[in-house]
């Protein structure tokens, strides 16, 4: 799906939920307030969410922080290619876009913060819970011991709690 998407119009800075830079503000806001020293943000496709975080994190990094990793994944070639013709200018060795797939993650581990913006919520909707296992699976690989999981999803809490719950996650 998201192949085909990508590759038929010019879906620069598209965000399926919402578009609304002071949302993204808030999220990379969120974000910040956890004091992450490596942040990976999921299934990064083409949102605005990737500069939220840039300038959340490191836009506004102050003395004696120390050096601060951001990186976004996305399983999509072209998603991959269009972030990082967008970010350009703003992408160093602390900041990159990397396609990485989460049911084989190659991206390394102990992040502090993991951000999914509607990733999960792909394999809660395709009713494929062997998938939706190994995500979370490598997810939790890819955390630190102490690090956090930020979910943003279009699903209300509850229903996902009754998703985790069937699931034994």
């Amino acid at each position: 799906f998201w192949s085909a998407f990508y590759k038929g119009g010019s879906f620069l800075n598209f965000d399926w939920f919402s578009d609304d830079k002071d949302v993204m503000n808030d999220i990379a806001k969120h974000v910040r307030d956890l004091k992450p020293k490596k942040v990976l943000h999921l299934g990064c496709g083409t949102s605005t969410l990737s500069e939220a975080l840039h300038d959340g994190l490191l836009g506004v990094q102050r003395e004696g922080e120390g050096e601060l990793s951001l990186v976004h994944t996305d399983l999509d070639e072209t998603a991959v290619r269009l972030t990082t013709e967008r970010l350009g200018p703003l992408l160093n060795e602390n900041h990159c876009v990397l396609r990485d797939d989460i049911l084989d993650m190659k991206v390394g581990k102990e992040f502090d913060v993991i951000v999914d913006k509607g990733v999960v919520d792909c394999f809660v909707h395709s009713a494929n819970d062997d998938a939706l296992k190994l995500a979370f699976k490598n997810i939790h690989s890819a955390l630190s011991p102490t690090g956090a999981l930020v979910m943003i999803t279009n699903d209300d809490i509850v229903t996902r709690e009754g998703d985790f719950m069937r699931l034994g996650l």
